[in-house]
């Protein structure tokens, strides 16, 4: 009787009480196969060789006579069940193999736990028991490694690789696309774009190598943040974005632009010596020109990333970083599908820099914390009074009609109290910010990728300025080595600092002169007028000094032509006035001689 092909490493091959006529030594790897029993002496003998040929064929190792063990360097292991990774069908029902610690069976599907584990399920991540996620898998199997798994976020199973390590600053992440900028299979014009189809799944098992692939990821699974990583000449770089959708094929599909707000120096630090034009500066997915009216179609596109132009505006861009790209004016190469291309004045010379993308993706989290992208709160304030150990950076907030909205949080006590949302940071050497700018008129927000840099030296306008109820503003000016601040209270809640500055309506304020003097140290005001507030612009059609938050004075005892100023979003040029935007101005009688200090203005809400 042949026993077909099971896997013994070793049969004992000597038998010192059992006459081996009749075995055939059928040797093959060091394995004996038993042939006819009947060839087997009809002694007593024989019962004993089925006692031990029933042990091996049920695989469990137990102890022999007494004369095997006292024997060590003649014992031999009846049977040690080897570790593979064979296919489990029907055909191999009942194959053993030792995986992960355990002895396992195929139970005509797939292997499962036998002995002290049997009964169990098979380990999430497998294809009868799916994991929702990457992570999902990683938080019920802490010891799961890199590498193909198996995952059902909804109705749909799907084979994907899991990284995970740590990508983006978290562990757990769901591969999606792999995409090699020497190619275009995934140009902008691309077919898998706009359709479910998956693309050389096989290439997923290689994790980071450079092999392209499309998994149904792409099409099933649902995202709250995305981590995009692009290689070139060997090194990778990294950056999350937050975005919420059903999936990236929902994002994309469709064709329609949806923005994002991470700036210039995010994009550009994927690829090390990228460059991109000065101007336009349009990011997001889907991300084209602007129709004007040069109607040609090879200017710079991305399907995720960003592009540039040398004009101000985004009509005729001719320079891109990003994933998905194409586009051919100025000289581009328009078969450079992941990486950088810059023509016609970019910021670091003309560049055709081809990198190899990744796309991974997870899921939103439950047991998220307040503040996060998948549990924004209502405000910084709510933030520290559930996480009282929550520091000065970047969260998120749930504001009207922007339910993920990126926001910077002064988590220390400024004004008397911890919890400020930032709205705006002026420059006030630079006139972005100046008293007639649109920015005060309009919802557009400036510079947001210095968001993260919170109270340094930069123009920045946020979102918040539109969408932040608030009740109390917190205002800071730096000027050298000092940073003070003076707390508002509007005395009732008010929709956003936009409802209260964009109508050019004058709002007063009840605070001492000492008191917004304090914020620039050593500062000088004429003596009259004494006007203070939002809007304040006692002379329309003049160039006295006006700002958009703060104090004005006169020499003359009225508000007629004032010439001194103290605040946020300044001007005016009368008697010899700077054109600084945030600080101390005074001239014609200051009463502290005449002054021109530019300070850095910040402001807060809550």
């Amino acid at each position: 009787m042949q026993f077909g092909r099971i896997s013994w490493k070793r049969v004992v091959n000597h038998f010192d009480t059992i006459d081996r006529t009749g075995f055939e030594a059928n040797v093959e790897n060091g394995i004996y196969f038993p042939n006819v029993l009947s060839d087997i002496h009809p002694t007593g003998k024989m019962y004993r060789f089925l006692a031990v040929l029933c042990l091996v064929a049920c695989g469990y190792a137990l102890d022999l006579d007494d004369q095997y063990c006292q024997h060590q360097e003649t014992y031999y292991t009846i049977y040690q069940v080897p570790s593979h990774n064979c296919k489990c069908t029907a055909k191999q029902t009942g194959a053993l193999r030792y995986k992960d610690g355990n002895l396992q069976v195929c139970n005509g599907n797939e292997y499962v736990n036998v002995g002290g584990n049997a009964g169990q399920e098979a380990p999430v991540g497998t294809e009868t028991n799916p994991g929702k996620s990457c992570r999902n898998i990683l938080t019920k199997r802490k010891d799961a490694k890199s590498g193909m798994y198996f995952i059902k976020p909804r109705d749909v199973v799907m084979k994907t690789y899991c990284y995970m390590g740590t990508l983006c600053g978290s562990n757990g992440w769901t591969m999606v696309m792999k995409i090699d900028g020497n190619k275009n299979t995934f140009r902008y014009d691309s077919k898998y774009w706009s359709n479910k189809q998956h693309y050389n799944v096989a290439g997923a098992t290689g994790g980071f190598n450079h092999v392209e692939t499309k998994l149904d990821t792409y099409s099933h699974f649902p995202l709250s943040k995305l981590c995009l990583g692009l290689e070139t000449k060997g090194k990778r770089e990294w950056k999350e974005i937050n975005y919420m959708a059903g999936s990236l094929y929902e994002l994309i599909a469709d064709g329609k632009f949806r923005e994002t707000h991470y700036g210039r120096k995010f994009w550009k630090s994927m690829v090390p010596d990228s460059s991109l034009q000065r101007n336009c500066g349009r990011e997001g997915f889907n991300v084209v020109k602007i129709t004007g009216s040069d109607k040609r179609n090879g200017f710079a596109k991305v399907r995720i990333g960003i592009i540039g132009n040398q004009e101000n505006d985004c009509h005729t861009p001719d320079s891109r970083i990003g994933f998905g790209a194409m586009g051919n004016l100025c000289g581009q190469n328009n078969d450079n599908s992941a990486g950088n291309e810059a023509r016609c004045s970019p910021d670091n010379g003309d560049k055709t820099i081809k990198s190899f993308g990744y796309i991974f993706a997870q899921e939103r989290q439950e047991d998220a914390l307040l503040g996060s992208f998948d549990k924004p709160a209502k405000s910084c304030k709510e933030i520290v009074a559930a996480r009282p150990d929550a520091k000065n950076g970047v969260y998120y907030l749930n504001l009207r009609d922007a339910p993920h909205t990126r926001v910077y949080c002064h988590m220390t006590e400024i004004c008397g109290s911890r919890g400020w949302t930032i709205i705006m940071k002026i420059d006030g050497r630079k006139t972005t910010f100046k008293y007639e700018s649109s920015y005060w008129k309009n919802h557009n927000v400036y510079n947001t990728e210095s968001i993260a840099d919170g109270l340094d030296n930069s123009d920045m306008k946020l979102h918040t300025y539109s969408k932040l109820p608030f009740e109390k503003l917190c205002l800071g000016m730096r000027v050298g080595g000092s940073l003070e601040w003076l707390p508002v209270n509007m005395g009732k809640k008010v929709d956003s600092l936009f409802s209260v500055i964009a109508p050019g309506k004058y709002v007063a304020t009840h605070i001492s002169k000492n008191e917004w003097r304090k914020l620039v140290p050593g500062s000088s005001l004429q003596r009259n007028c004494n006007m203070q507030g939002f809007n304040n612009n006692p002379v329309p059609s003049q160039p006295a000094a006006k700002v958009r938050i703060g104090f004005v004075a006169n020499q003359e005892n009225d508000c007629g032509s004032p010439d001194s100023r103290i605040g946020f979003g300044g001007s005016g040029n009368y008697c010899g006035q700077s054109s600084y935007s945030a600080g101390n101005e005074a001239r014609c009688d200051g009463d502290n001689g005449n002054k021109s200090v530019a300070g850095y203005g910040y402001i807060l809400a809550q």
